[in-house]
């Protein structure tokens, strides 16, 4: 219910200021949403070996293959969420990418709770859930074994269907 409410307060939002926004041409959106970048890019950045563009957001697709809650207070709610993909080279190898996904604000704690729930929220994404990801570039981090993975900072996610 607190979803659909929710969407009826965005859906009359957009409707009451889109007269007042100037129109969005396919330009002015590529300059803020780079779609060309994926977990493969992220991964090879992190790794030196490619460059992220500056100052834009970035549409990852991937599965979430690890929930870990950083901050379990209910205003500062923190998670990072690793994000994972692959693709098969020639027919008997397959080669992973990943990176870790930043999710901060109380918002996210129905999202990705601490413990799998009773009767989750329909926001609820549980481990192995395919999502899009909208982010923005921070950092490659050092994980535990020493290898080194690209952070980014999770400004919304939803299931991909």
């Amino acid at each position: 219910m607190r979803s659909l409410r929710r969407t009826a307060c965005a859906l009359l939002a957009c409707g009451l200021l889109a007269p007042l926004a100037p129109a969005q041409t396919r330009a002015a959106f590529d300059k803020i949403v780079d779609f060309s970048v994926t977990l493969k890019t992220l991964s090879a950045a992190a790794a030196g070996e490619a460059v992220l563009p500056a100052n834009r957001l970035l549409l990852l697709e991937g599965t979430i293959s690890e929930i870990v809650v950083l901050d379990d207070r209910p205003k500062t709610w923190r998670v990072r969420v690793e994000l994972m993909a692959g693709e098969w080279i020639g027919v008997d190898e397959v080669r992973g990418y990943r990176c870790w996904v930043t999710f901060a604000g109380p918002g996210y704690a129905d999202v990705f709770p601490a413990e799998v729930p009773d009767a989750p929220s329909p926001d609820y994404l549980p481990l192995h859930s395919r999502v899009l990801v909208l982010a923005r570039a921070l950092s490659p981090a050092v994980t535990p074994l020493g290898e080194k993975v690209m952070t980014v900072e999770g400004l919304a996610v939803r299931m991909s269907r």
